[in-house]
């Protein structure tokens, strides 16, 4: 790692610390333990005649080297899921692909960071 990542990488580690929220990311039945720092939704309207649906797609940033699954650091993928305990339940997002990016881009130059791209599926109150 060269100077220029791991100072991105402490970057991130101090704003994670402040902004950040623990999830699990999970592809199948397995599932790897995340900070994320969840960016501002973006909400899409699709009206119809009989009715509106309408999503909320939220963009989670990630340390790139933090989403293993054992040994072996991997990238995001189609229909991957995020799950975030939050006050009102435990919310799920999956992993969406957005042109011209795919599922995820780098945030930073130094690529340290990932931008996953993600709609909300799911909050389950408990």
């Amino acid at each position: 790692m060269t100077l220029f990542e791991r100072a991105a990488a402490v970057k991130w580690k101090r704003a994670s610390k402040a902004n950040g929220q623990d999830a699990v990311y999970r592809r199948g039945n397995r599932t790897c333990p995340l900070v994320v720092c969840r960016t501002k939704p973006e909400k899409t309207e699709l009206a119809g005649e009989s009715a509106t649906v309408q999503t909320k797609r939220w963009d989670f940033i990630i340390l790139a080297n933090d989403l293993r699954f054992g040994p072996l650091v991997t990238q995001p993928c189609l229909g991957d899921e995020i799950e975030i305990a939050e006050a009102i339940g435990t919310v799920r997002y999956e992993v969406i692909e957005v042109e011209p990016h795919g599922c995820w881009r780098h945030h930073d130059l130094s690529r340290v960071t990932l931008r996953v791209f993600t709609q909300e599926i799911e909050v389950r109150h408990e």
